[in-house]
């Protein structure tokens, strides 16, 4: 092993000391693993390539990593890119009050009731932006 600072974790043992598996990906391991406090912030995002061939890309954000030191704000960043050539960019910040934060993806991306059902491929979108 070297003595740099960072390494990837590739061997059996760093699974091991992890608790996961190389060739198995359960749900708890791509929910929320921190508290939102300072200093530590999450985010989630699925692309998607549409039957029109459009291209989606949404990100959910605890909080905005450009400042990890404040409290939970919520926000959704989508991008769209259509066949035509035209690209739409939003960005939105969530009331906190409309915010869950799930441990066990795939079954809630953390915004909801702006959610993301993986299983039933719908999205829904009822909440409100707090902008």
């Amino acid at each position: 092993m070297s003595n740099s600072l960072a390494r990837l974790g590739s061997t059996s043992e760093d699974y091991e000391r992890i608790g996961i598996q190389r060739d198995h990906v359960r749900a708890w391991e791509d929910g929320a693993r921190t508290d939102g406090s300072a200093g530590t912030y999450e985010w989630w995002y699925f692309d998607a390539r549409l039957d029109d061939g459009a291209k989606l890309v949404v990100v959910f954000f605890t909080k905005n990593f450009t400042d990890i030191s404040k409290p939970l704000a919520p926000m959704v960043r989508i991008n769209l890119d259509l066949p035509d050539g035209r690209s739409f960019n939003k960005v939105a910040d969530w009331k906190l009050a409309c915010s869950r934060y799930s441990r066990w993806w795939p079954r809630n991306i953390p915004i909801v009731p702006s959610s993301c059902r993986a299983r039933t491929r719908r999205i829904t979108n009822p909440c409100r932006s707090a902008s």
